[in-house]
């Protein structure tokens, strides 16, 4: 049964995923993607939002850091340090492949903060 509930929310991310993929694709509006992002879980908010950056980060880094900024917004409500210092980092590192290394510097420094209280 365990394996079955496992598969079934598996299926979800991955059918959530594949729609959030083709709907921001055919109309470029992260915005609508609001409702489909609200009826998950805060956790599976994040995964979501950090596949989707992740799925953008060779065509445009621009919606990639949009995404991953809301990854890393929906991760402080979860109050795992863990989770905000990765998506932290990961902010970090794609201000820094836009060539924005103050604002890249600034999430690097936060996720510090992180790795600091998790330690």
């Amino acid at each position: 049964m365990r394996n079955m509930v496992k598969l079934d929310r598996n299926l979800c991310f991955l059918l959530t995923f594949l729609l959030f993929t083709f709907v921001t694709s055919l109309y470029g509006q992260p915005d609508t993607l609001s409702p489909l992002l609200k009826s998950l879980n805060p956790k599976e908010r994040v995964e979501v939002l950090d596949r989707l950056a992740a799925t953008f980060m060779k065509d445009s880094l621009e919606l990639s850091l949009y995404y991953q900024l809301q990854a890393y917004k929906a991760s402080l409500s979860q109050n795992d340090f863990s989770l905000s210092l990765t998506q932290a980092e990961r902010v970090a590192d794609t201000y820094t492949q836009l060539g924005q290394y103050s604002k890249g510097i600034e999430y690097y420094n936060t996720a510090l903060g992180f790795a600091r209280r998790i330690n």
